[in-house]
């Protein structure tokens, strides 16, 4: 809850903006206002806001935009008109609306227009100050202590009497000294735009100077022929206010600064909540064209902004109530209703404080403590809210105010004062995001650091030792190479290392951690090894190979021990510092054990075998063997993209696949979009978000570093190309038509991602599919009387819309009606083309009101209203309906209601060339390769050439279908089939309904986890079962009841292995890279295996949320 204004701590402004334009009837020209200054964009001072006809607002320049309203409009809309003079100011909190309120007292000297009214009324208006807090709504009528005024007022929902359409309705009456007549001057509110007319024909704008008698005539002219307007609640003359917290006031006037939200700067979210009642023409709805334009303002990964979505809530209107609140219907009365769909629509703003600021960027911004979006009633049935493309722009313009966003002066931009309307939605364009990182940027990243936390530096050491490092800065997440006196050792930040591999001495450990960025930096220590006392007693031999051996491939060592105590004694091989292997066993020898010489570099390794006896002695001997595996050096590293195919179009969420070969595994990926790095690590898949990229062109680009610091680059071209959400219409026949004969049904879609299919329906069953956005269709074949017609749009990314109109279906004689109609030309059963003119007479008219209306195939192509009964001539573009037989209907109704139809019988031929057929359809699959051997969770790339978009891509996997869409990846869990050889089966269906099929072979090869449970008691500490990870997380897993000894842990995400690591201890923590697991749930499994063999198992649910 807001707290109460005297003992606020923080002074605190209200500001709101009006934020856009509705575009123009005609497309006429906008021109501003004399005097405003050209706007660069203003991040600034928004206020609430009204409109009038349009949406608009931003400052230091003018910002609400308006319509100009005549004095006549005026007197006509107004409750009263009055002449007086201000006696009192005095601002008042109202604890229980979260407002301030101003009463203005005026000395009545003459009332022009209304009922009787006392000597003093007052007047409540929005804004006001209390104390540090202020409150304004841009355009309000400005008001001073002992000025003459003359007001146009209106009762508002509470009974409290306000001035009409904001400062408008407010005149200031002074003497014309060199005249001596009495002048009334209207003086725009503060920031306020104005527009010309947007209608043909309008009467030109008034006048802000009048001679105070000429406007009392027209004041008296207008209101003696007029019915005064109906009003919601008595009028309240004197109104009582229900506050001990008031504060009187010289003046009433508009005040502004810039403002932003501190909050993003610590990484919080401002939560925004959104009235459950729902829009006023359609509750409940638009919810998700709210959520859109939030989502859109918080997705630009090079801004610090977030919006996050609160739910719904019982709050509304622009209050401090500490709720961030989107609500409709105009709950506080603020706004006065829409007159003809011009007027009020919307506004967007904020509480601010004065005291806390903080400069970003060379502009001092004041604090933003609670914003509010608030939509105005009335406006059903003006295409605004029936709309949602329209809605989601306004919604997101409103929003991007509400951030501290001002408008822009690129005539693109979802901020620019007017709006597009376009089907742009949600969407945001380069400006908007311009501006969106100038006010919130985001921070400079700390230097990357990197540091060795165990062991010390200096420190001596035996045994298996764990080294871990510790990173900081740069931008995670990270990928670590660790090496021991220059070879490699480990690329993990933690591991357990056996330094009996190595001799006794000095030795160095060095390390390299790259960032997302790219950015590298090193570390290393000085540790000396010393195995040779303590319990470093056992004999060990190695007896094949012999010292200086050349090895290849995978051979076998044989070891032995000698002096060991117990029987169970844990040999461990190593080569150039990897552990190869390790067993536990009774047995002195010969151990026999295979290691994979293809792991390391070829030349001079050390190959050294370890053990430890139940006693925990141990010994330890290393020789030397020459590694030659297929030549020397190892085949050239590569780098290459599985996915998406070069040159695709992409939209949505994308999984980008990538791939090394050559070198010396493990590789590190880092990719990189326009050179911006994305992500970094050992992971071969990465969900990229292609909405926080531009439309167009763009380069995706890969640099592979493998385990001995070669680099290899890859880079892949594609096209993003997102829209506004999909959204369908029927544009024809109208809703509530009655139809006959053959009618063409027309739709229309916008938004999502193009081409488009659409699927037409007949009270719900599908008569038609394809890519053409009209059907003719036969209503004889269905009954006469209601019926539904439905189109389902689909797009390229497999998205659906749909749309349905209800119409009723009178096939035979129509009814002729009292009037009789007549088409003369064309005549009946010509054939027409182009633009041709219709001529209708109309006989038994009664009044001088005709209203003709000319229907072809069920959809209105021209209506007009005269009080001429012929002849009228009345232009249709037959280009509109389909080519063949058609009924031509012109139907006319006159002043008294009176109704007649005429009907006649035509053919439309406009030709034209067909096209020429489609490419032949092919399918393929882009990844995995033929014949790969695949594990875990992998990324199935499908591909469609030739036929006709867009395309429906259908999967099976050995002739079991587990998916069909229009999406070209599927991200394939292997380990739901056993493992060996199966087939990927493709079959790609086009828009035309053609089909293409391709195969691919593929072997699985997954390592399956012992059964769950086991005898050892296994436990995942962290993260805490069904919690939602991202990013790098650490995993910590606790056993119970395993022997002393080295107890291997195993780590498994969605039933690939993620993470391992072999200690003597109880606990470890490993890292987990979520990014290379798909999002959505799944299950984190750890196994533990002890040295005698015993092992045990847990399994947590998990949501992976990247």
């Amino acid at each position: 809850m807001a707290p109460t204004p005297p003992t606020f701590g923080a002074r605190a402004e209200s500001s709101a903006a009006c934020c856009i334009a509705l575009p123009s009837l005609w497309n006429a020209p906008c021109p501003l206002s004399l005097g405003e200054r050209p706007m660069i964009r203003s991040l600034a001072r928004l206020a609430a806001v009204a409109v009038a006809l349009v949406l608009a607002s931003a400052a230091p320049s003018p910002a609400t935009t308006v319509v100009r309203m005549t004095e006549a409009d005026l007197a006509a809309q107004a409750s009263a008109v009055v002449l007086g003079r201000v006696t009192a100011l005095e601002s008042h909190w109202d604890a229980a609306r979260g407002q301030i309120f101003t009463d203005v007292t005026l000395a009545v000297e003459e009332v022009l227009a209304g009922p009787a009214l006392p000597a003093s009324v007052t007047l409540r208006q929005p804004g006001g100050r209390i104390g540090a807090v202020h409150s304004w709504i841009d355009g309000s009528p400005e008001f001073l202590i002992g000025e003459r005024v003359l007001v146009f007022l209106r009762v508002s929902r509470d009974g409290t009497l306000r001035v009409l359409q904001l400062y408008q309705g407010k005149l200031s009456v002074m003497v014309d000294p060199l005249t001596g007549d009495e002048m009334a001057i209207r003086i725009n509110g503060g920031g306020v735009r104005i527009l010309a007319p947007l209608q043909r024909g309008a009467t030109p704008p008034p006048k802000d100077t009048h001679r105070l008698d000429d406007l009392r005539r027209t004041i008296r002219a207008v209101r003696g022929r007029a019915a005064p307007p109906a009003e919601t609640a008595p009028m309240q003359t004197a109104p009582v206010v229900g506050s001990d917290v008031t504060q009187q006031q010289e003046a009433f006037v508009y005040q502004g600064t810039p403002s932003r939200w501190f909050e993003p700067d610590s990484g919080a979210a401002i939560t925004m909540y959104i009235n459950s009642a729902g829009q006023p023409g359609a509750p409940t709805q638009g919810f998700d064209q709210i959520r859109q334009g939030e989502a859109a303002w918080s997705n630009d990964p090079q801004a610090n902004f977030r919006y996050a979505d609160g739910g719904v809530t019982t709050a509304a209107g622009m209050r401090y109530d500490g709720v961030n609140a989107v609500s409709f219907g105009d709950p506080d009365g603020t706004m006065d209703p829409p007159v003809n769909c011009s007027g009020i629509l919307g506004m967007g703003g904020f509480f601010r404080s004065t005291t806390e600021s903080r400069v970003v960027n060379g502009t001092t911004f004041m604090r933003i403590l609670d914003g509010d979006v608030v939509f105005n009633d009335g406006w059903q049935g003006c295409g605004f809210y029936e709309t949602f493309a329209n809605f989601a722009e306004v919604a997101t313009h409103e929003l991007g105010h509400v951030l501290g966003l001002g408008h822009s002066t690129d005539a693109t931009a979802t901020m620019y004062a007017t709006a597009h309307f376009d089907g742009r939605g949600a969407a945001l364009k380069a400006d908007d995001l311009a501006g969106l990182r100038s006010i919130y940027p985001v921070a400079a990243p700390a230097p990357l650091t990197l540091a060795f936390s165990t062991p010390a530096n200096g420190a001596t050491v035996s045994g298996t030792t764990p080294v871990s490092l510790s990173a900081a800065g740069g931008v995670a997440p990270y990928g670590y190479q660790v090496w021991l006196d220059g070879g490699s050792l480990s690329s993990n930040a933690s591991f357990p290392w056996n330094t009996a591999a190595v001799g006794n001495g000095a030795h160095t450990l060095s390390a390299t951690v790259t960032d997302a960025a790219g950015s590298t930096v090193s570390a290393s220590i000085s540790v000396t090894v010393n195995n040779t006392g303590g319990g470093s007693t056992l004999r060990v031999s190695i007896t094949q190979p012999s010292s200086g051996a050349t090895v290849s491939g995978m051979p076998w060592a044989v070891m032995w021990v000698d002096g060991q105590s117990g029987s169970s004694n844990t040999f461990t091989l190593t080569l150039a510092g990897q552990t190869m292997g390790t067993t536990t066993t009774g047995s002195a020898g010969p151990i026999s054990m295979p290691y994979d010489t293809r792991t390391v570099a070829n030349g001079s390794q050390p190959l050294t075998a370890s053990v430890r006896d139940a006693a925990g002695n141990t010994g330890s001997a290393t020789i030397t063997v020459i590694v030659n595996n297929a030549g020397s050096p190892p085949p050239a590293l590569s780098a290459s993209f599985t996915s998406p195919a070069a040159g695709a179009t992409v939209s949505g969420t994308v999984a980008v696949g990538m791939s090394a070969s050559g070198g010396t595994a493990p590789y590190i990926y880092t990719l990189t979009l326009d050179g911006s790095p994305l992500t970094s690590g050992g992971a071969t898949t990465y969900s990229w978000s292609t909405t926080t990229a531009s439309n167009g062109g763009h380069t995706l680009g890969l640099t592979v570093r493998d385990n001995i610091g070669a680099t290899a680059t890859a880079s892949r071209t594609v096209t993003v190309q997102n829209g506004a959400a999909l959204s369908a219409a029927i544009t024809a026949p109208a809703n509530g038509a009655t139809v006959s004969g053959t009618v063409t049904v027309t739709a229309s879609a916008a938004g999502g991602t193009s081409p488009y299919t659409y699927a037409f329906s007949v009270d719900g069953t599908q008569v038609a599919s394809g890519s053409t956005a009209s059907y003719a269709w036969n209503s004889a074949g269905v009954a006469n009387g209601a019926h539904t017609l439905g189109v389902t749009v689909t797009d390229a990314a497999g998205v659906r819309a749909t749309a349905g109109v209800g119409v009723t279906v009178a096939n035979g004689t129509p009814p002729t009606g009292t009037l009789k109609v007549f088409i003369t030309s064309p005549s009946n059963g010509a054939t027409v083309s182009g633009t041709s003119w219709v001529t209708l007479w109309l006989n038994g008219a009664a009044g001088a009101s005709n209203v003709y209306t000319l229907t072809v195939a069920g959809q209105t192509v021209a209506t007009t209203t005269t009080a001429s009964t012929g002849p009228v001539s009345l232009p249709w573009s037959t280009s509109s309906v389909a080519d063949g037989a058609q009924t031509l209907t012109a139907s006319a109704r006159d002043a008294t209601g009176n109704t007649g139809v005429a009907s006649i019988a035509i053919t439309v031929a406009n030709g034209g060339t067909p096209p020429p057929p489609p490419p032949a359809l092919t399918a393929s699959f882009t990844s995995p390769a033929a014949g790969a051997t695949v594990s875990g969770t992998v990324s199935v790339g499908m591909s469609a050439s030739g036929g006709t978009a867009p395309y429906t891509y259908t999967l099976t996997i050995d002739g079991s279908q587990v998916a069909s869409s229009a999406s070209a990846t599927y991200s394939w869990s292997t380990t739901s089939v056993a493992d060996g050889s199966h087939t990927l089966g493709l079959t790609v269906t086009d828009g035309g309904g053609r089909t293409a099929t391709a195969s691919r072979a593929v072997t699985v090869s997954n390592a399956a986890p012992p059964p769950p449970g086991g005898t050892l008691r296994v436990f995942i500490t962290s993260p805490s079962s069904g919690a939602t990870v991202s990013g790098t997380v650490w995993v910590n897993i606790w056993v119970e009841g395993a022997v002393t000894g080295n107890h291997v842990f195993t780590l498994r995400a969605a039933g690939t292995t993620v993470g391992g690591a072999t200690d003597s201890g109880v606990h470890v923590t490993l890292p987990w890279n979520t990014p290379g697991t798909p999002n959505g749930a799944t299950s984190l499994s750890a196994t533990v295996q002890d040295a005698s063999g015993n092992s045990g198992s847990t399994s947590i649910p998990v949501t992976v949320g990247n």
